[in-house]
């Protein structure tokens, strides 16, 4: 009897101790899943990092649980791993359907599972990437909380949809105990999610002149992004409110905005009468910001547009003319670059420079510039000859915009005039021609030394620079000229540049003006003498120092001892301790 009772026992035991087996491997299965997943990330191979979001979506409610238990509060541990791990399921699920709702019901089961409010607001982060109808439901409660209506209507503009747009309205229209903060939260996404859900304009109309002038702001910038035709007469009202000057709430801007809505939609009589209206009363009032915003809208009428560029063009105002060229900037063709080309000679000096500087804006799109290239103002004369007549104008600002402009279309034709500038002392003159020529394309060097005679001193030291940049060593004996210089200046920057054009061939000169110089050149011509041999095996530039050692003597040896250490070989080395 005893023998069964015991018999019984163990069979309990067993069956109960299966029992317990049976329903924790789940739970523990997951933990040990989470673990593995983690010891990996991040992990480099894809197929790796595919595989283990995979193993952790399949987890469902309790993986992403026990994931959102890990997270420490701020500023108390290290979430990168686990925040990674998260971010890393929502989006490898966003790519699939079946795990895209696997993820989604999994978070908004969690939300229900945890209280802390960052917590709660990094898993509604998630359900913006993979969040339906469903998520939107759920994110309707948070547009309540003060703490969580910020991410949660973020997540509802991400989610979108009718739904969502539906949800927004309904929850600004119930009338209960929020902070501005969240209302302006929910008006903000209001005016962001898409599509637009019926309803919005009308609601947001109702708001335009109630609460704060930040909360206005929102509604005006909501309503310019949702709004059509039937605001119109609104947000002019409201941008006239401010006799269209900058304000806060940006009424002018909004107005403008939804100026360029309307005309998207269709709309394009409502929105040009709108826009010329603007124009006016921008106008009157010396608003040019706001005139440089409508501009933009008035050349949507593409066959007006030669036409209202003309007329930007002789505008007054400066910041007007530059937004007119770079809104034609478009539609510019060879059509648009002749007409404005052959308007300069009888130009403004300032109309001039705006075009110009245009110009070389303009050629630095390739396709441009070979278009720039061909252009013609009349039968005899090309647009790069009106353009060059500029370098001589009495004006030095249009003179720098001529040079910058034919700088950047980079035709040969155009350098001697540029190089001819040369000649000239005024410091802000040469400094332009450098700019431009460092970069001209081509062989510049035989424009850049011709007439060098004729070029001004300050003129030299620029052509030396440029030499010296572009490791001109065809032009050694040009820069070996002006060593001899009686200005003192140019004698430097002479002396400076040897060692930039420097080649084996002018060794034996080099040392010869090393042994002769007066101590203050020894520093520049022991640089050339060493520059000179550099592209030498550092035992062959030993030689040739070496053999001109002796040739110099024991009184001028100590000349070549930093050549002798620039050569980085051992016998030198041993040359300048034995010395």
């Amino acid at each position: 009897m005893k023998n069964k009772i015991y018999s019984i026992l163990i069979c309990v035991l067993i069956i109960s101790s299966g029992v317990i087996t049976a329903q924790t491997p789940s739970t523990r299965s997951v933990s040990t899943i989470i673990a593995g997943v983690l010891e990996q990330l991040p992990a480099r191979q894809s197929d790796l990092y595919n595989r283990s979001m995979q193993e952790l979506i399949e987890t469902g409610t309790e993986g992403v649980r026990q994931l959102a238990s890990m997270l420490n509060v701020p500023g108390k541990g290290d979430n990168s791993t686990v925040v990674y791990a998260l971010n890393g399921m929502a989006y490898f699920a966003s790519g699939d359907e079946n795990l895209k709702n696997k993820m989604e019901q999994a978070v908004i089961a969690t939300l229900d599972a945890t209280d802390d409010p960052e917590t709660k607001a990094f898993l509604i982060s998630l359900l913006s990437v993979t969040g339906t109808d469903a998520s939107v439901n759920k994110l309707a409660q948070y547009l309540t909380d003060d703490r969580l209506c910020s991410p949660a209507a973020n997540a509802i503009v991400s989610i979108g949809g009718e739904v969502a747009g539906k949800t927004l309205q309904t929850m600004l229209m119930r009338r209960i105990v929020r902070s501005p903060e969240s209302e302006r939260s929910i008006i903000q996404a209001l005016g962001n999610v898409k599509p637009v859900a019926e309803g919005t304009e009308a609601l947001l109309k109702t708001m335009i002149n109630t609460g704060d002038i930040t909360t206005k702001g929102i509604v005006l910038k909501a309503l310019s992004n949702t709004g059509s035709k039937q605001s119109l007469s609104d947000l002019a009202a409201a941008a006239a409110a401010t006799g269209y000057r900058a304000e806060p709430a940006d009424a002018n801007g909004a107005y403008v905005r939804l100026i360029k809505r309307v005309y998207e939609q269709g709309d394009t009589k409502e929105a040009t009468d709108a826009a010329q209206t603007l124009m006016k009363n921008a106008t009157k009032a010396g608003s040019s910001q706001i005139r440089a915003a409508v501009l933009e809208i008035l050349f949507y009428n593409q066959k007006d547009i030669l036409k209202t560029l003309k007329s930007a063009l002789n505008d007054g105002d400066k910041v007007y003319r530059n937004a007119a060229l770079k809104f034609i900037s478009d539609y510019a063709d060879k059509a648009i670059y002749t007409e404005l080309i052959k308007s300069l000679p009888k130009a403004k000096a300032e109309k001039k420079i705006d075009i110009l500087y245009w110009i070389g804006n303009e050629a630095q799109y390739p396709e441009k510039k070979q278009v720039l290239k061909t252009v013609e103002t009349s039968i005899e004369k090309t647009g790069l000859q009106t353009l060059t007549q500029f370098i001589n104008d009495p004006d030095i600002e249009v003179k720098q915009a001529a040079i910058i402009a034919l700088g950047a279309i980079g035709h040969p034709s155009t350098l001697p005039a540029i190089t001819g500038i040369l000649k000239s002392k005024d410091k802000r003159m040469l400094d332009c021609v450098k700019h431009v020529i460092v970069s001209f394309p081509g062989d510049i060097f035989p424009d850049l030394t011709r007439g060098v005679s004729q070029t001004s001193d300050e003129g030299k030291i620029v052509i030396m620079e440029i030499l010296s940049g572009r490791k001109a060593n065809a032009y050694f004996t040009l820069v070996l000229d002006q060593t001899k210089s009686s200005n003192q200046d140019v004698q430097n920057e002479a002396y400076k540049t040897l060692k930039d054009v420097a080649s084996e061939k002018d060794f034996v000169v080099l040392c010869g003006m090393l042994e002769t110089a007066p101590p203050s050149f020894f520093m520049p011509l022991q640089q050339a003498v060493s520059s000179s041999i550099a592209s030498l095996t550092p035992e062959k530039q030993t030689e040739m120092i070496a053999n001109r050692i002796l040739l110099a003597g024991d009184a001028k040896k100590y000349l070549y001892y930093p050549v002798l250490s620039s050569t980085n070989d051992p016998a030198a080395l041993e040359m300048l301790i034995s010395h």
